[in-house]
């Protein structure tokens, strides 16, 4: 998978086709809509917006939001993880969300709009298309493939007597990766509970925590917007401090996405570029 954060500024003045990967978009600020030839759909802050491979679509942006939203693509598969679903592929009840959870685009009549042009990703090119008629000309569409928007704050978190591992926050399930939420929830309610997540090495997983709120319970030094990569191999664990600071808390606020992925992540030139050279230094007490 290919993970960035992307901060768009204008409206996409042509339709895009992804026939490489399934694209999923967390929108961790701004807003607006997806076009496609199944309708429009709104999204907004807080919003997973899950786009299906192929399907051709655009992005119009909401005025004067600031738009800054991260981005995974998915060259295997995104999809629900198949423990939620029952062998009628229903959700189970004690799935973490409901169908009804999720938004769908709103069917619109045929739009005569005049944009023609088409760009599909294929192979890791781009080639473009230019169209004789409006791609949203549809009267009506059949089957199971088309975007849908599914708000962070609606996933519903498991909560135990003791720390829970990271596998119960899971939210999507892609080849390689599981797709996390962090949400607001109450913490470990035994009486001699450490409600802070123990130092750990994630010997088959490389991890990425991207931190929507600057509150995150075992972490210092970062402010909403932050991304960071945790190497396979590498124990990594809470700041300094974490552990006596979470003794007795009942509850944490703390807001993140979390992509667990089996394979190794590397570095893009430019994201090597924005590393902060200071963040080793947050770990040292006081």
């Amino acid at each position: 998978m290919v993970v960035s954060v992307l901060k768009p500024g204008v409206d996409d003045d042509r339709f895009f086709a992804n026939a490489d990967a399934d694209d999923l978009y967390f929108i961790h600020r701004g807003a607006g809509k997806l076009v496609s030839p199944f309708g429009s759909l709104k999204f907004a802050q807080g919003d997973y917006l899950c786009v299906p491979r192929g399907v051709l679509h655009r992005f119009e942006l909401a005025p004067g939001d600031e738009q800054y939203w991260l981005s995974v693509e998915c060259l295997g598969t995104l999809e629900i993880p198949r423990g939620y679903l029952n062998g009628a592929g229903q959700l189970k009840l004690e799935a973490p969300y409901c169908h009804r959870d999720f938004r769908v685009p709103e069917f619109q009549p045929p739009d005569e709009e005049e944009l023609r042009i088409c760009t599909v990703k294929r192979g890791n090119r781009f080639h473009g298309f230019e169209s004789a008629h409006s791609p949203l000309d549809v009267t009506g569409y059949d089957g199971a493939v088309y975007p849908v928007a599914f708000q962070i704050r609606d996933f519903e978190p498991r909560v135990g007597q003791v720390h829970l591992p990271p596998s119960v926050h899971t939210t999507f399930q892609a080849t390689g990766a599981v797709i996390c939420s962090f949400v607001p929830r109450p913490l470990d309610f035994h009486p001699e509970a450490v409600p802070c997540p123990y130092p750990h090495s994630s010997v088959h997983i490389d991890e990425v925590l991207f931190y929507v709120s600057d509150s995150f319970e075992s972490r210092r030094g970062i402010a909403a917007g932050s991304l960071s990569h945790h190497p396979a191999g590498i124990p990594h664990g809470p700041h300094p401090g974490a552990y006596e600071a979470s003794v007795g808390k009942r509850a944490t606020d703390e807001l993140a996405v979390m992509l667990d992925c089996s394979s190794p992540l590397r570095a893009t030139a430019f994201a090597a570029q924005t590393e902060d050279p200071d963040y080793h230094a947050s770990f040292l007490a006081g």
